[in-house]
């Protein structure tokens, strides 16, 4: 894959690429189905009567004769011979007071939480991509403006080496030693912003899952328009109630908790049963008995079915294994409030950090179009020999400060917005907000 042409990305697609290569979805996905099979098996105590099948096979002393008379004493150990045994017992449930509907409801919660953990590790992973792909994004502006510093650098140490030639410019061997001064500046700027971009590499690859080594790229994509208002607070703090996965997890908990209660309690009832059963002994060197009241356990051929009741009367155990679930279900529910409320101040911080990074890039803005302007005339001045070096290099300090400036609180919002999205409870919020460059949170 190093070998490969540089690939580049848009947001969408290293999210698309990450969640079809992470093998933490993988792994999800397989527990997902592991819950599944428990309502599966649900299922079939419902549908499928339980059967058992028993066999046997050996050797047994002869016995001659009938209830009446046999010339074989009981104790006999001798004329041995073969004997097989095959029994079929059948089992199926036909009324059972709740317990198969309550072991349903449990097994439906689970299979709904694995569901609510899935779209968690999704969220997640989409969210580490996210930062992954703006913090790349990031160092390749920032290398790209290292690489402009470096060569407006190099211009002005030439032109001024020039000027230092013509006897009627105002420049001395001062200016040329102040700029001079200044390599070491440039110099870690280029050397530092590679270096970032580089590792910002190699964090994009592993957030997705390629090989570290691989040479990556993301396309620009534009910022979305920001409509981000105070009113709108109270409903992103209501639908972050709705949305939240680690709610949504102990709702699903709390839920299943109460079947299991209700299963605890219902086992305290009789399970109203369907037997029936099938059995076949052959011995061939033992007297088959007719009469119906012998019992030869080893020439019969035995067939019936009946309705009986299966009680398990263990009433104490099922009182505490209830009143244990129940108590785990009020702890749940406490749990739930308290996070609600801190859901609550999560979603304010997030929203203060939007604010507060979009304020200060407004301002990196305002500051940077002034910068420009100062540079501009500055070159002007340059150009027309009033210049000097030393306000030209405070010119050029203050507009590329300001651009590093502005790339940093652009990535800032961008993860802040990310980070907001989340704490809703629906990354793909902002992965909307991008593809339709405006914010609207709900």
């Amino acid at each position: 894959e190093t070998k490969k042409e540089t690939q580049t990305f848009t947001l969408k697609t290293a999210v698309a690429y990450a969640l079809s290569h992470n093998p933490l979805i993988e792994r999800t996905k397989i527990d997902r189905k592991k819950a599944e099979l428990l309502l599966d098996e649900v299922r079939a105590k419902t549908i499928v009567p339980e059967f058992s099948l028993s066999g046997e096979a050996g050797v047994v002393p002869e016995a001659r004769g009938d209830i009446f008379y046999s010339p074989d004493e009981q104790t006999d150990l001798d004329g041995w011979g073969p004997f097989v045994k095959l029994n079929i017992k059948m089992v199926q449930p036909l009324f059972t007071f709740g317990r198969i509907s309550s072991a349903r409801t449990a097994a439906w919660n689970a299979i709904n939480l694995e569901h609510i953990k899935t779209d968690s590790e999704v969220e997640k992973l989409t969210l580490i991509v996210i930062n992954a792909y703006w913090a790349l994004s990031a160092a390749k502006q920032a290398e790209e403006v290292a690489a402009d510093v470096k060569e407006n650098y190099d211009k002005l140490l030439e032109e001024v080496k020039k000027r230092l030639q013509d006897e009627e410019s105002e420049v001395d061997d001062t200016d040329l030693l102040e700029v001079k001064s200044n390599r070491y500046y440039i110099e870690e700027i280029v050397i530092k912003s590679k270096s970032e971009r580089n590792l910002a590499e190699k964090a994009f690859n592993a957030a997705i899952g390629r090989n570290l080594m691989a040479s990556v790229n993301v396309s620009e994509e534009k910022l979305p328009q920001l409509e981000v208002k105070e009113n709108q607070v109270a409903r992103a703090l209501r639908q972050a109630l709705t949305w939240n996965r680690d709610i949504k997890s102990l709702e699903t908990v709390s839920r299943a908790l109460h079947a299991k209660t209700r299963l605890a309690y219902s086992k305290k009832k009789p399970a109203i049963v369907l037997v029936g059963g099938f059995g076949y002994g052959y011995a061939p060197h033992r007297d088959d008995q007719t009469n119906p009241f012998a019992v030869d356990h080893f020439n019969y051929m035995d067939l019936g079915a009946f309705i009986g009741f299966q009680w398990d009367l263990n009433f104490l155990r099922k009182n505490t294994e209830a009143g244990r679930y129940k108590l785990e279900q009020k702890a749940i529910e406490q749990n739930i409030k308290l996070l609600q409320s801190n859901v609550e101040l999560q979603i304010l911080k997030a929203f203060a950090e939007v604010n507060k990074n979009i304020q200060l890039l407004e301002q990196a803005e305002t500051s940077l179009k002034a910068a420009k302007n100062w540079l501009r005339l500055s070159l002007d001045n340059w150009d027309m020999g009033i210049g000097e070096v030393e306000r030209l290099i405070k010119a050029y300090n203050a507009y590329y400060q300001l651009k590093g400036i502005k790339i940093k609180h652009t990535l800032e919002l961008n993860v802040s917005l990310a980070n907001f999205a989340y704490i809703l409870g629906n990354i793909r919020l902002y992965l909307e907000w991008v593809n339709h460059g405006k914010v609207k949170i709900l």
